[in-house]
């Protein structure tokens, strides 16, 4: 059974409380299900070369609290828009701060230009962006696959979750401060190709309900703040 409904799915018109009856399951263990496996731990596990770990902690400051930022997963829905809100004004209030922004090359163009902020996106591989998730002091990204592999570390990281939960995605994940979008139609458990046409749109940001009124900036802004105060040893 899908978990991301698609159109095609009757179950993708039903009542949310419907879908989430359905569909609100761990991605892993529900995959372990159907295979007809049991493990000992539902997370993903990595394997990188020695060049690719070596790689990987280049831009990686030392003495910093480095914050990997990925910006973007693989649809438009799936891009924060007041993340650059958020890094100016958490690199205004904490001197010890630096960001690293990985994304596709269409990134690039929202990438903050700032002497505190690698910009990688369309830069890297996407091995090396996963590789990243090791060695930083915390991961942010929405639903996607920088967000998966840091699920392979103990780094802390914050999911920006709109139409899946935490239970869905980050449930087994060691030092999750993720957030779910908190709107009437967060979440849908549906799989989004086109946000234009199946989401209520922010006229403003021009992104959907769930990540532009769902996850607004003071709240993300206090949980990054949160896991700086628990994690960070200067």
């Amino acid at each position: 059974m899908n978990l991301a409904t698609h159109q095609s799915d009757p179950l993708y018109w039903e009542p949310k409380y419907v879908r989430a009856e359905k569909c609100n399951k761990n991605y892993y263990k529900e995959t372990a299900r159907w295979a007809g496996v049991e493990l000992d731990e539902y997370r993903p596990v990595l394997y990188f070369t020695k060049e690719e770990e070596k790689a990987a902690q280049v831009p990686v400051e030392k003495d910093k609290f480095n914050i990997l930022w990925c910006l973007s997963g693989s649809g438009k829905n799936k891009a924060y828009p007041w993340t650059e809100y958020v890094m100016l004004d958490l690199l205004k209030k904490y001197k010890d701060i630096q960001f690293i922004t990985v994304g596709d090359q269409k990134c690039q163009q929202i990438e903050t230009k700032n002497p505190r902020i690698t910009r990688l996106s369309g830069r890297i591989p996407m091995r090396l962006s996963m590789c990243l998730t090791k060695y930083v002091g915390l991961v942010i990204s929405p639903d996607t696959g920088v967000l998966h592999a840091s699920g392979g570390y103990t780094t802390p990281k914050i999911g920006l979750l709109g139409h899946t939960t935490i239970k869905n995605i980050t449930e087994t994940f060691e030092n999750d401060y993720s957030l779910e979008a908190e709107c009437a139609c967060a979440p849908c458990f549906r799989l989004i190709f086109d946000q234009e046409i199946q989401c209520p749109m922010n006229p403003v940001t021009h992104s959907p309900w769930c990540l532009s009124e769902g996850i607004p900036p003071e709240r993300l802004f206090k949980q990054i703040e949160r896991v700086y105060r628990e994690h960070h040893t200067s």
